[in-house]
Order: C-alpha cells, then structure tokens, then sequence
C-alpha cells in the first residue's frame, strides 16, 4: 500500500515539476518557477530513494503512512493548483500580445494623424502613411490602391512600404466581381467594409495570389476601404507575417486610420478652394474689424457719457444728504420744544390737570417722542448707506411694545369703531433693538387700520419650533423645565 502512495506522489510531483517549467516562457518569471520546479524534482527523488529502499526489501526503514498520504494530498494539490494557474497565464499572455498589437496601432494612428496635418502634397501623404504603419504599427507590408473607373475596375498601387520587393507587380486586382476582385483589397471596395484574410495559406479567396503572398512572408492580411463625402476612392492594405494577427480593436484602429487618410486626400485636392475662401474670408474679416472698430469707439463714448452721469449722480447723492441733514435739523427743533412743554404740563408745573387730560398729552409726549427718534433714523441714512449702521439691542418686555404701538394709534381705532384684540404669550421677554421692532409694528398696525373699515383687528405672537418648523402657541414653561431654550417668534396681525 506504502509503495503504492509513493510512486503516485513521485508521479504526481515530477508532473508538476514539468507544469512548473512549462510556465517559465509564460510567465517570464524565470528565476522564481525554476526554483520551484527544481524543489519539486528534489521532493520526487527524496520519495524515490524512500520508494527504491523499500522495494529492494530495507526492512531497517519504515515510511510513515500518515505522513505519505499528507504527502501524496499535497502533490495532488499542487498539481491541480499549477494546472489551474497555467490557463491564467496563458490568457494573460494572450491579452498581452493583443494589448501590443492594439497599442501599435494607436500610435500608428497617431502618428499617421499628424503627418495628415503636415503633408502639402498627396504622394507624400501616402507614402508617408504607409511608412509609419511598417514602422510603428510593425507590419510587414503597407500598401494604398486606388479604385479605377475604367472598364475593368483595375485597382492602381500608388505607394507601398515594407517588404514588397516586386510582389505588387505581379499581382493583378480589380474590384469587380470577378475571381481576381473576391480577395480582400477588391471585397472591401465593392462593400465598403473591412476585409480580413486571417489565415493567406488556407483562404480560398485569396488563392490567385497565395503562392507570391507567401514567398514574400505574408500569413494574414487586411484591406481597408477609403471612403470621403460617401464614395470609395481606394484600399488600404496591411500585411503581416503572423497568421490571424488582426483583432477586432486593431481592425477598428485602422479602419479609422483608412477613413482619416480619404479625408486628407480630399483635403489636398480642394486646396485650391480651401486657399480661395480663406482669402475671402480674409476680406470679410478685415470688414468686421472694422466694423468692431466702430463699435467700440461708440461703446467708449457710451461708457464716458455713464461716467459722466454718475459723478453727477454722486454730487446728487452729496446734496439729498445735506438736504436730509438740514431738515432733520429743521424738524427736530420743533419736536423736542413739543417733548419738553409737553413733559412740563405732564410734571404739573403749569397746575393741576385731569386724567383725560394726561392721557391725551402722555399719547401726545410718545408720539413725538416716537418721531424724534425717525428722524434720528433719517440722520442716520449716510451711516446706513456706509454700512455702519448701530443696533442696540436690549432685553425688554414684549407686551409693553404692543401697547405703546396700540397707545400711538388708539384715537384713529376708536374713530373707525375697530375692535383690537391682543393675544400675547405671558411673561415674553425678547433681546433685539427694541426701537426698530416697535417701529415695524407701527407700521404693521398703520397699515391694519388703514384698510380695515370694519372688524376686528387682531395682534398674536407664536412661538416657532425650529426642529420641526410647525407653529404652536407659546406656553409659560412649568417648574420641571429647565433653563429656558431659544425661542424665536413669528408676529402676526391680522384684521
């Protein structure tokens, strides 16, 4: 049983040994899979000389069989392993070679692009087309035909590189449907599609020419119509020494290379054109230059004449400034004679006066007190316009606002016989300009009397949940509650 496990181990591991080695050309890891193929052929001839003593009938040396069938596992492994990975890198070298192919040909293309930029004369253009092919792209022939109107459909070579040397002599290709018009070149002209003869030794269509193809080294070839403005002027042909040495990317590659080649043919020979309407062209560019020269000048005028107007318009925003200053001084003096006869009477220094009295000067006392402090505002538009406007803010009570504001308008809500209601969350303080808010509820209420003729007008205050943007009528906070959270509170009037 013990002899049997060895020689299968010894089997197993020398054909991983040679796996191994196979996988020195693909993987080009030379150093590491010869070390490993050598450790492998080592670990063999240790279990032969095991396998060699026991069959010559070494009773003093027992093999332990655990430890072989570990042994014989491991080789199995092992060779299930590399058989496994070979197939990895035989695709990885296979992408490789594509990879190469493909990236030749993008830089044929490339290269072949900008000698289509620099050519001036179309023989240049083709031949220099077909050399960097040859060259960079690393093909064994480049060729261009172009498609003949004659009777017999011939198709003309008109420049070649690469290893030729009389093989386009000897060929005679048309593009009729005839057996001389079925191989590629001819196939790709009369269909206007890329034609691939992957293997020249065994395609039938490429018989007329097959025994000159392969005494030249041709294996495989593509031909590549050139079409411009939607008609076929030629083919351009490639040729390789390798068999099936075209994919699908590199077919697409040059085919685009073929296209961009028809267009660089017609582009040279509408250079006369091209040459005529550039000088027209030139001529009606000079037109609009003169045309923009025009306008421009207009523009500067135009733009002198704005600046013009905007220092007048700033010695206007100088004057309104004095003016504003000059009558808020005017309209001061009066107010604070008001403000202070006013406060005499109210202190009692002129005699006694009755409750209906004082209430009638103390509306009188606020509301010029309200109108001195606008006109303080009107002072302080240059400081607005400046940006540096003075906010003073101060924590006071909400309610005391609202009935100053309801104190200045009481006699005109009276007079239209409006009812007021006031809803106002208890015990509200706020921290903001107090002067400001009161100024916008002024104006609020102003308003609300104004254009209610008759009704109810009413003033609320809501608090606003921040988190979840839904308002709710503010309640005093019960003794559980903490410190006080921020609030923020959306006035409403309505009438």
């Amino acid at each position: 049983m013990i002899t049997f496990i060895l020689a299968l181990s010894i089997f197993l591991q020398f054909t991983a040994a040679v796996m191994s080695a196979r996988l020195i050309p693909l993987t080009g890891r030379k150093i590491a899979w010869s070390l490993i193929s050598a450790s492998l052929v080592f670990m063999a001839l240790r279990r032969g000389i095991t396998f060699v003593r026991l069959v010559s009938g070494d009773v003093t040396f027992q093999p332990d069989l655990i430890a072989e069938l570990v042994a014989l596992a491991i080789s199995f492994l092992m060779v299930i392993g590399i058989s496994r990975i070979a197939p990895i890198f035989i695709a990885h070298k296979q992408t490789e070679k594509e990879l190469r192919r493909v990236n030749r040909a993008l830089r044929a293309l490339s290269e072949c692009n900008q000698t289509l930029i620099r050519a001036n004369e179309e023989s240049d253009l083709l031949h220099g087309v077909c050399r960097i092919i040859v060259k960079v792209g690393g093909y064994h022939l480049a060729w261009v035909g172009f498609a003949e109107q004659d009777e017999a459909k011939t198709v003309r070579p008109v420049a070649q590189a690469g290893y030729e040397k009389g093989y386009l002599d000897t060929i005679n290709i048309t593009w009729a449907d005839t057996k001389q018009g079925r191989g590629p070149t001819g196939t790709a002209i009369r269909s206007g599609t890329p034609v691939t003869a992957r293997h020249i030794l065994t395609d039938p269509d490429f018989e007329p020419w097959r025994e000159a193809a392969l005494k030249h080294g041709y294996a495989s070839s593509v031909a590549l119509p050139m079409i411009a403005n939607g008609q076929t002027l030629g083919a351009l042909n490639v040729y390789s020494s390798e068999p099936d040495a075209f994919n699908a990317e590199e077919i697409k590659l040059l085919n685009k290379l073929a296209d961009n080649l028809a267009f660089g043919m017609i582009a040279l020979r509408t250079r006369t054109k091209r040459l005529q309407a550039e000088k027209e062209l030139s001529i009606h560019r000079d037109h609009l230059e003169k045309l923009v020269t025009e306008r421009t000048r207009q523009l500067e005028e135009k733009a002198e004449k704005l600046d013009q107007a905007n220092i007048r318009l700033q010695e206007l925003d100088h004057l309104k400034s004095m003016f504003i200053a000059s009558m808020s001084h005017e309209l001061r003096t009066p107010l604070n004679s008001i403000i202070g006869f006013t406060g005499i009477i109210l202190q009692g220094m002129t005699g006694e006066i009755n409750s209906e009295q004082r209430d009638q000067l103390q509306r009188v006392y606020g509301s010029a007190k309200h109108l001195l402090a606008l006109i303080s505002d009107v002072i302080d538009i240059s400081k607005i316009e400046a940006g540096k406007v003075d906010v003073h803010v101060e924590e006071f009570d909400l309610e005391k606002v609202i009935k100053e504001a309801v104190s200045s308008l009481k006699p005109e809500i009276d007079n239209k016989g409006l009812d007021l209601e006031i809803n106002l969350p208890p015990n509200l303080q706020l921290k903001t300009d107090r002067k400001r808010l009161l100024q916008c509820v002024l104006n609020f209420l102003s308003n609300a009397v104004k254009f209610t003729e008759k009704g109810k007008i009413e003033i609320t205050a809501r608090e606003v949940d921040e988190r979840t943007r839904d308002e709710r009528t503010r309640r005093r906070p019960s003794s559980n509650q903490g410190a006080k959270r921020p609030i923020i509170l959306r006035p409403s009037l309505s009438a």
